[in-house]
């Protein structure tokens, strides 16, 4: 592959990358302003709350084909790759489902469940330092 085409894809990536951690902070720490500024204050919460559980559900989905593609390329560095991206995903959604949980703002089964999460997180980072080059 030629260098101006990898400096094309570096840059695509980078502008990308750019891209989600802005919109990710906006809409970690700036929500309420960013949702009235795109005109959601006209929208129904419950309109929002499915569109974040389908977003919730296909994310969910998505890692299990990526934690397929790993069982199907276990020795590889990509499998140690993605392994590695899904163990933080998993931390993440611990982290996240568990604290509004025992803040009784979700069913403590929410807990339980995102517990199963936490034992995956760290059955991944043992593969991950086991299989460490």
């Amino acid at each position: 592959m030629s260098s101006h085409r990898l400096n094309y894809y570096r840059n695509m990536f980078l502008s990308a990358a750019i891209f989600n951690f802005f919109a990710g902070a906006t809409i970690l720490f700036m929500f309420s302003e960013f949702y009235a500024f795109i005109g959601g204050e006209n929208i129904q919460a419950s309109a929002l709350l499915e569109a974040f559980r389908i977003l919730v559900a296909l994310l969910v989905l998505l890692f299990g084909f990526v934690y397929f593609y790993i069982s199907q390329n276990i020795q590889t560095e990509h499998a140690r790759a993605l392994a590695t991206v899904s163990l933080i995903g998993k931390l993440i959604f611990f982290g996240v489902f568990s604290s509004f949980a025992f803040a009784d703002q979700l069913p403590m089964g929410m807990a339980g469940l995102v517990l199963l999460d936490l034992v995956y997180s760290l059955l991944f980072l043992e593969y991950v330092r086991y299989t460490k080059g």
